[in-house]
């Protein structure tokens, strides 16, 4: 029987339950790279379940075992994809689970920003009811929004701003065309000049690492906010205090930042014009219930030598040490994994 780590705290009761009923289960303490390699080798675990721990390039070679590793969402910037390729090692993400939450988190933010929402808690539980005089809240009918990256998430948040009566712009460069309902700019700049709110729905690669930074800031409206429910490295976040600090934009709403948990000393929670939320906006009961739902059947599709859909590093299937990698039961299952493969992509 194969063998399976969860981590503690793990997925949901519902993707435990389904993996434990089809092989044997174990669970380690925490996610530190020595207590992991400890318990992969001592229990022969073939497949490990991920949530944010870091599974780095030694944990991989360390960990001859391991068939599987399973990330309980969509990034993978936690995890050594290209060593775990190297090694005959699948990853699987669960892309399309949360893409409802995020969309709306990022209209909750647009709206909480519109409205002064946290700001006029704040003074209301401080006995200034005049502060309703002082700063006026906005409507976001026939403003623009503009979408950077137009994958599932980026789609929802666009008929949802239809709703609200918002004029949608997206700039994505696998996007082309838009339609009745949003309209393709052809730079970024150009969308950010326009913008009355700009929101992030893109991974994070190299390509995307500090997207946002100061020159991006400088083309923006000062009336403008901005909304990053991503990845936190997108955004340059020394150039986006400075811009807040001298009030070239007039707020943010930040779900994820460059460094998680941050420093409680930085800076930027000094700010008034900032909504901050601690990287929540996919975890709703309902998401992280078909996360967990969807990862352990993947999960358990590969442990069972065939291909699963959401393999993130498909090329595995044709690198050398899989063929040779000892306890690897993909080993048997390469020649009729290979005819089908294609038709997984």
């Amino acid at each position: 029987m194969k063998n399976v780590l969860f981590i503690e705290p793990t997925i949901r009761p519902i993707g435990v339950d389904y993996l434990s009923n089809k092989f044997s289960t174990f669970y380690a303490s925490n996610g530190k790279e020595k207590t992991l390699i400890k318990m992969i080798n001592e229990n022969e675990i073939h497949a490990l379940i991920t949530r944010t721990e870091t599974i780095t390039a030694n944990l991989i070679r360390s960990c001859p075992s391991l068939e599987v590793i399973g990330q309980h969402g969509v990034g993978v910037n936690n995890i050594d994809v290209s060593v775990a390729t190297e090694e005959g090692v699948c990853v699987i993400n669960v892309p399309d689970a949360n893409f409802v939450s995020v969309a709306e988190h990022t209209m909750m933010s647009i709206l909480a920003l519109s409205k002064n929402l946290v700001r006029n808690h704040k003074e209301v539980k401080k006995n200034n009811w005049d502060f309703r005089d002082q700063v006026l809240p906005s409507e976001i009918a026939d403003k623009n929004l503009f979408i950077i990256g137009f994958g599932n998430i980026g789609r929802r948040v666009a008929k949802l701003a239809n709703a609200f009566n918002m004029k949608v712009f997206i700039y994505d460069p696998y996007i082309t065309a838009g339609g009745d309902e949003v309209t393709v700019v052809d730079s970024l700049i150009a969308g950010l000049k326009i913008a009355d709110y700009t929101t992030l729905h893109l991974p994070l690669m190299k390509s995307t690492e500090k997207m946002i930074s100061e020159e991006e800031f400088n083309h923006m409206k000062e009336e403008s906010y901005l909304i990053n429910v991503s990845r936190g490295q997108i955004v340059d976040q020394k150039a986006l205090l400075y811009t807040l600090q001298q009030n070239k934009i007039a707020g943010v709403q930040l779900d994820v930042l460059d460094k998680e948990p941050p420093d409680p000393n930085d800076p930027i929670f000094k700010l008034e014009n900032v909504i901050f939320t601690p990287h929540i906006a996919g975890d709703t009961k309902e998401a992280k219930d078909r996360c967990s739902k969807i990862l352990s059947e993947e999960v358990a599709i590969v442990l069972g030598g065939k291909v699963s859909k959401n393999i993130v590093n498909k090329e595995v299937f044709t690198t050398s040490k899989i063929l040779g990698r000892g306890k690897n039961e993909l080993r048997r299952h390469y020649d009729s994994v290979s005819n089908t493969i294609n038709e997984s992509k």
